[in-house]
C-alpha cells in the first residue's frame, strides 16, 4: 500500500505520523508530498520518498500528485493520510486487511474527531486500540484518512480538484458518492484507529481556512449535484437519515458558527 502524506512545514509532525507508518514498512511504501519544501531528507528514514512540488499545492492536489505517483509505480492500493496524525499499531494492516475483504470500497479508519460514525467504537489514545475484524457502512468518511484499491481510482478517478483544489473540504464527500454511484461502498473499518490534531497544518498554511473551505465545500457540492445535493447519496433506505446528517449537518454547525448563509453561492 502505497500511504501520501501532504505536509506544509509542521516538520515535527510530520516526522512522528511517519515514525507509526514505518513500523509496518513491510506494508507501506511512505510518499510525503512536501508542498512547503523545507522538509530535512537528512532527518527521514531513507526508504521515505520526499515529493517536492515546487509550489503549495494544497492537501487535495498534493494527494493526487502522491496517488498519481503511487499508480504510475504499479502499487495495489493507496491511502490519503493527514500528517497531523498517531496511529494504532498495526494502523496499515489494519486498512489493508479492509481492503482486501472489501476491494470496491472506500474505506475510512476509527478516530477521535467529529464524524459520529467514526468514533463511536473507540475515541482514545491510538496505544490502547483494540481492533476487530469489522467494516460499518457509512454515508461518508472524514478525509483525514481514506483508503482505496488502484482499480476502484482507475474506474472512479482522483479527488475533483477543479471544484475542491483550494481547500479541499467536500472532496471525500463527492468522492464517496463517486463510488457509491459506480458500484462501490464507504465502509468505516473497526481495524484501525487514529487520533487528530485538527487543522494544525490547514492553519498553518492560510487564515481563517475554515470559513472559507466551508463555503467551498457547499458552493462546489451545489454546482455539481444541485442545491438538494444532501440528497444525492445513493443509501439503503434505512441509511438515509444518517446519510444527511452527516453530509449536511456537518457543514450547517460550521455556516451557522461562521455566519455563513446562501449568498455565498453564485459569488465565484
Amino acid at each position: 500500500m502505497a500511504v501520501v502524506v501532504p505536509a506544509f512545514g509542521k516538520e515535527s509532525l510530520t516526522r512522528l505520523v511517519v515514525e507509526d507508518l514505518v513500523r509496518e514498512r513491510d506494508l507501506a511504501r511512505v510518499v510525503v508530498v512536501d508542498n512547503a519544501g523545507d522538509l530535512d531528507p537528512a532527518r527521514f528514514p531513507t526508504d521515505v520518498e520526499l515529493v517536492v512540488p515546487g509550489s503549495n499545492l494544497g492537501w487535495l492536489r498534493g494527494t493526487n500528485l502522491g496517488m498519481e505517483r503511487a499508480l504510475s509505480s504499479g502499487a495495489a492500493s493507496v491511502m490519503g493520510l493527514n500528517n497531523d496524525t498517531r496511529l494504532s499499531r498495526s494502523f496499515v494492516r489494519g486498512m489493508a486487511d479492509a481492503l482486501a475483504a472489501h476491494p470496491l470500497a472506500l474505506v475510512g479508519p476509527c478516530y477521535d474527531d467529529s464524524f459520529e460514525h467514526q468514533n463511536r467504537y473507540y475515541r482514545g489514545h491510538p496505544v490502547d486500540f483494540q481492533p476487530r475484524s469489522v467494516e460499518v457502512s457509512a454515508p461518508a468518511i472524514d478525509g483525514t484518512c481514506f483508503a482505496l484499491s488502484s482499480a476502484q481510482v482507475r474506474q472512479t478517478g482522483l479527488l475533483d480538484a477543479r471544484r475542491f483544489g483550494r481547500r479541499g473540504w467536500g472532496a471525500i464527500q463527492d468522492y464517496a458518492i463517486r463510488v457509491r454511484q459506480a458500484g462501490g461502498q464507504v465502509l468505516v473499518t473497526r481495524r484501525a484507529y487514529l487520533a487528530h490534531d485538527r487543522g494544525s497544518t490547514a492553519r498553518a498554511s492560510m487564515s481563517s481556512y475554515e470559513r472559507y473551505a466551508a463555503s467551498e465545500m457547499r458552493i462546489g457540492m451545489m454546482r455539481k449535484y444541485g442545491r438538494r445535493w444532501r440528497n444525492v447519496v445513493d443509501t439503503d433506505a434505512s441509511e438515509t437519515d444518517s446519510a444527511r446528517r452527516v453530509l449536511g449537518d456537518m457543514t450547517r454547525a460550521v455556516e451557522d458558527r461562521l455566519g455563513l448563509s446562501e449568498t455565498w453561492v453564485g459569488r465565484r
